[in-house]
């Protein structure tokens, strides 16, 4: 048997978020849906890169700090974006005197939620992933996909 006959084996390694999935477009979305809220209620009061700057530091501080829920830092818990923005939004009732209405967090925190919405994987799937794949196992290599996160979130999208 030759060298050129032998089978090759290789192992290819990629990350999920950003790479393999647009899932930046969710969060995307998820936050101009936030700011037009934020907006809407507030007028002239606050702009636009105010919310998305105090959303995103506050977004942050949370990473570390305690979950009540599990005792746990939040870390990349499905319930940390979805507070973040209703966090935003008690912010700015706070620092400009309105009244905070749980029915406007409530709405908040949905959108904020629909970033795990399974339905969108598939939609935010690079292009040319499916084909990558497909020639790299017709070759015989092995694909490791490796994600961050909370559990209930990544394998919900192993599943495109």
């Amino acid at each position: 048997m030759s060298d050129r006959d032998k089978v090759v084996e290789r192992l290819w390694v990629f990350d999920l978020d950003g790479i393999l999935m647009e899932t930046g477009e969710l969060y995307e979305r998820a936050l101009k849906g936030m700011a037009r809220i934020i907006l809407g209620i507030f007028g002239n009061s606050v702009s636009d890169q105010e919310v998305m700057t105090v959303q995103s530091e506050i977004d942050k501080a949370m990473l570390r700090e305690i979950n009540p829920d599990n005792g746990e830092p939040y870390l990349f818990h499905r319930s940390r974006f979805p507070l973040s923005l209703v966090r935003t939004y008690k912010f700015f009732c706070r620092k400009l005197g309105k009244k905070f209405i749980k029915s406007i967090a409530w709405r908040l925190s949905k959108i904020g939620s629909s970033v795990f919405d399974e339905s969108e994987y598939e939609s935010i799937v690079r292009s040319y992933v499916l084909l990558l794949f497909k020639f790299l196992k017709g070759k015989g290599d092995i694909i490791i996909i490796l994600t961050k996160g909370a559990d209930d979130v990544q394998f919900g999208k192993k599943k495109f």
